[in-house]
């Protein structure tokens, strides 16, 4: 160790030597005497030994170091050389010297290191006292958590105030620090002891490790009791068997920790106390802090994951209180270990980690959700009810294509063809959009489901993709509304059109195939099966009885006990078709006692089928007077004439094609 001589030293000429010793520590004391005769020392191996050197200006100088340090005679000098001067000792080197310990394991790059160190005056440069470094690191946000072991300065390693205790050499393993004295010592990497402030109490006022403060005079009292010998105190400050720290509270700086603000003496006692007793917070491996963190991102993929299938939107608030909950949660645990066991585990990381991937996962979820709301909306159409999407949203099992049983209605404007043959497109358009779109409300407000517009017709059905015990009465009840509210508006469309507009349909009820059909160039979620073309047939042919509402013969089954039916017809629909009964849908059951002339056309209607054509057509022609526009009594007046002129064969079963 050599600082090298102070530029701005007196001249020395020569050098007086003071004495041989055999090793460094024998010559701390005689460079402590050089020194304090403020003359500058030399240490210089000589033949096996060390020799110490006092600088001397003059001769009469020379004679005063000689008495002053008890030199033998005869006094031995030679002149200083150049080489002399790698050997030179000032206070700072003698101090590095006294205060350095032997440690091991713990590479001194990593600790803290000193550009200097302040030396005490010579005379206080002693073996007999312990030196140490002061220095005390804040963490980023200006708390103090943990103090140095060590600082690493001009190629020595210095100990801090928090090993006063300690003896060396010291040695690092695995986190755990050794010595010759006391127990094992929890130390990170860097050489820094994490605090654990302990609830040990100095006095029945202190808190904490030590009292807050004894005032000095009270040591200088208690010394002067003991010094008169009157065996009294006046104070009881109950030092014994402690370690003091004296601090200038006048002066020193107080600093933030866990506990609050304190002053330096303070966080140095509690270093000393947790050094004394082996006391630390363990850090945790960097590796399972890792695998903390890790955990915590899956945890808030799942936690995001869990609130996207619960609710589609809870909200904001709801997001941010769930990671304030993993925050208390891991804080609680976190404080747990800290309190009982003394590790420190990874706080903000994991936290972190958790928000970063809970909200990642609910932006991946909302733009999954958006395009898969997109999807079902190209699918479905825009003309499904909001609490529809909702449900498929939640099971999209139910776009799946499979067999169920469905009620398909399809409509058309009868004369409309005509109007768009003679009329401003404009005209047609503005008609047909007011049209489609409050047919289509009056659809969706039942629980229906609009597949698709065909001009001036519209299809829907329902009991798909959510289907409902009632849903044959929901699409009757649907039926008879768009045809009350058509008649409403007719007028006015009418006046726009230039002709008579009827709006006619045809229903029926069973099994389908209904989902999600189609290409890579187009998907529409729709029907197919025969109700669909029965109902397509029916709306055809309710222009030819002059009804509005034609449904099958399944439908009339299903709903018979909500709404009322007159009997049409026994037809077979299309070429070697199954014959099947014909019914026009008239009203809700609790109106029937507006249609009184039902019973009577069903009795008609009766005595037609069993083959008694005079009773039937004396009911059909009376019946007929009351309803002189009624299409369907006129037709069966023209078939008992028929019948009557011209008796069916024996084999009649009353059957009729729809191509007739």
């Amino acid at each position: 160790m050599a600082p090298g001589a102070p530029p701005d030293r007196a001249l020395t000429p020569f050098l007086l030597k003071v004495a041989e010793v055999p090793t460094r520590e024998a010559s701390w004391p005689v460079l402590r005497k050089v020194l304090m005769q403020r003359v500058p020392a030399y240490r210089v191996e000589e033949a096996g030994r060390l020799v110490i050197w006092a600088g001397a200006p003059s001769e009469a100088r020379r004679k005063e170091l000689g008495a002053a340090l008890e030199v033998k005679a005869p006094l031995v000098t030679r002149a200083l050389t150049v080489d002399d001067d790698a050997h030179e000792l000032n206070d700072e080197a003698l101090l590095l010297e006294l205060a350095a310990v032997q440690l091991s394991g713990l590479p001194t790059e990593q600790l803290v290191t000193a550009g200097a160190v302040v030396a005490p005056v010579a005379p206080l440069l002693s073996a007999g006292v312990r030196f140490a470094n002061g220095r005390m690191l804040p963490d980023a946000d200006g708390v103090v958590r943990s103090v140095p072991l060590f600082i690493g300065t001009r190629g020595a390693v210095l100990p801090t105030f928090a090993l006063a205790a300690r003896e060396g050499p010291f040695t690092w393993r695995d986190g755990v620090l050794s010595s010759a004295s006391g127990p094992p010592l929890p130390v990170d990497a860097q050489g820094f002891l994490s605090l654990r402030w302990s609830a040990d109490e100095a006095g029945r006022t202190g808190r904490g490790t030590m009292k807050r403060a004894i005032p000095a005079w009270r040591l200088l009292i208690n010394r002067e009791d003991d010094d008169s010998g009157r065996g009294v105190r006046h104070y009881e400050n109950d030092l014994r068997d402690r370690v003091v720290v004296l601090v200038d509270e006048r002066a020193t700086q107080r600093v933030t920790t866990a506990v609050g603000t304190v002053t330096r003496g303070a966080v140095w006692a509690q270093a000393v106390s947790n050094a004394m007793k082996g006391e630390g917070i363990t850090r945790v491996a960097p590796e399972t802090d890792f695998w903390l963190t890790l955990a915590f991102a899956f945890a808030g993929a799942i936690l995001a994951v869990a609130w996207s299938s619960l609710t589609q939107r809870p909200g904001w608030l709801v997001w941010f209180a769930t990671i304030a909950a993993v925050f208390a949660v891991h804080a609680l645990v976190a404080r747990q270990l800290y309190v009982t066991q003394a590790r420190q585990v990874a706080f903000v990381a994991p936290v972190l980690a958790c928000a970063g991937t809970f909200f990642a996962s609910l932006g991946y979820a909302r733009t999954l959700e958006r395009s898969l709301r997109e999807f079902m909306f190209r699918a479905l159409g825009g003309a499904v009810r909001a609490d529809v999407v909702r449900r498929v949203e939640r099971d999209l099992a139910l776009m799946q294509p499979e067999r169920r049983e469905l009620t398909v209605f399809f409509s058309d404007i009868e004369g409309f063809t005509a109007v768009a043959n003679e009329k401003d497109p404009r005209v047609i358009v503005e008609v047909l959009r007011d049209y489609l779109r409050e047919m289509t409300e009056l659809v969706l407000d039942k629980g229906g489901y609009v597949d698709k517009y065909l001009g001036d017709g519209l299809m829907a059905f329902w009991g798909a993709p959510v289907a409902a015990p009632d849903d044959p009465e929901s699409a009757c009840e649907a039926a008879l509304r768009m045809h009350a509210h058509f008649e409403q508006r007719a007028v006015q469309w009418e006046k726009k059109a230039g002709r008579r507009l009827v709006l006619r349909a045809g229903m029926e009820t069973g099994d389908a195939v209904v989902g999600e059909m189609g290409t890579s160039h187009r998907v529409n979620y729709t029907v197919m099966g025969e109700p669909v073309a029965t109902a397509f047939r029916l709306e055809s042919l309710a222009k030819r009885y002059g009804v509005r509402i034609l449904c099958g013969e399944t439908l009339f089954d299903e709903a018979r006990d909500t709404y009322l039916f007159r009997s049409v017809d026994v037809a077979r629909l299309g070429r070697g078709g199954e014959a099947v009964k014909l019914y026009e849908l008239l009203s809700p059951l609790e109106l029937a006692d507006n249609f009184t002339w039902v019973l009577s056309h069903e009795l008609a209607w009766a005595a037609w089928r069993e083959r008694r054509f005079e009773d039937a057509l004396a009911a059909f022609e009376e019946l007929a007077k009351a309803r002189p526009t009624d299409e369907v009594v006129a037709l069966y007046v023209r078939r008992c004439r028929q019948a009557i002129e011209a008796p069916p064969p024996v084999d009649w079963e009353g059957v009729y094609s729809d191509l007739e």
